[in-house]
């Protein structure tokens, strides 16, 4: 299998900045990328011909219409567009360059935590994901984005290459933390042993999440409002009912979102659980 030209062709960068993933993959003017351009041109018939993709009416909505979505929905599609860009199935490139289309926000993210590995980063990336669409075994394998993602990662690393300081990179370490301990409540920790920087370090790790496709862009809402909403009732992060699921907590969820307080605890244990398994597989990063 061969890489396709705006890959294999890549010229090195001298430049102080790696250029962009999107770039790399020859999508760097968007949807007015000539591959985006006639991939909306075949859209018509894919959706006809299968009607998993009957949802996003084109391209042109595809990443809004993904963002909206259920997590298995949104999944559902991707795997309809990976099946077709497979040799084993539709063998359309075309399908290829929709899917990490896609998923350029969390390539984008996974470049940014892996900037240490190489200068070259944002080329390891954008040619190991398109391998990985391109490769996707979708005949036994589900959750497109969230192994797409963690594939690129684990191969990129596994390159043996120099840093971008030239050196040697080892064994990079990161750590895991509980999502249940300062990570959360140091948002609305006060006094002297309060975090100034954790409120920024959770909006990273959820902004990530949602990159990566961990959490879908709902989840991630709720727990903002959920957060929010415990800064202001000043009760903690700590386990049980003084916790982020406190009942004075979730009430006041509920009379913001309309969400039932049954749905509002699924959902957030839910998402704290697929955060906590990104971070142990090292798909994100922890704070």
């Amino acid at each position: 299998m061969t890489l396709p030209p705006q890959i294999s062709a890549i010229e090195q960068e001298r430049g102080e900045c790696a250029v962009s993933v999107a770039i790399e993959l020859g999508l760097g003017a968007g949807l007015a990328s000539r591959a985006m351009v006639a991939a909306g041109e075949r859209w018509p018939l894919w959706s006809a011909a299968d009607e998993l993709l009957a949802g996003p009416t084109g391209v042109t909505d595809l990443s809004s219409w993904l963002a909206a979505a259920e997590a298995q929905d949104a999944d559902r599609v991707l795997h309809a567009l990976v099946r077709r860009g497979s040799p084993t199935g539709g063998d359309e490139l075309l399908a290829v360059d929709v899917v990490t289309w896609a998923l350029l926000p969390g390539a984008r993210a996974l470049a940014r935590r892996l900037r240490t590995v190489s200068a070259d980063v944002d080329q390891l990336v954008a040619a190991q994901l398109w391998l990985e669409v391109r490769t996707f075994p979708w005949p036994r394998l589900h959750k497109v984005a969230a192994n797409v993602l963690s594939n690129t990662r684990a191969h990129v690393l596994a390159a043996d290459l120099p840093t971008s300081a030239g050196r040697s990179r080892g064994r990079l370490e990161y750590r895991l933390v509980d999502p249940h301990s300062a990570l959360w409540h140091g948002v609305w920790a006060t006094g002297e042993g309060a975090q100034p920087d954790v409120a920024e370090e959770l909006r990273e790790v959820l902004a990530d999440a949602t990159a990566t496709g961990v959490l879908a862009v709902a989840d991630h809402e709720l727990l903002q409002v959920l957060v929010e909403q415990a800064h202001r009732v000043g009760g903690g992060a700590q386990r049980g009912k003084g916790g982020l699921l406190a009942d004075r907590v979730v009430d006041r969820v509920v009379g913001e979102t309309g969400l039932s307080p049954a749905t509002v605890r699924r959902r957030v244990r839910r998402s704290v659980m697929a955060i906590a398994d990104a971070q142990r597989t090292g798909l994100i990063e922890a704070a």
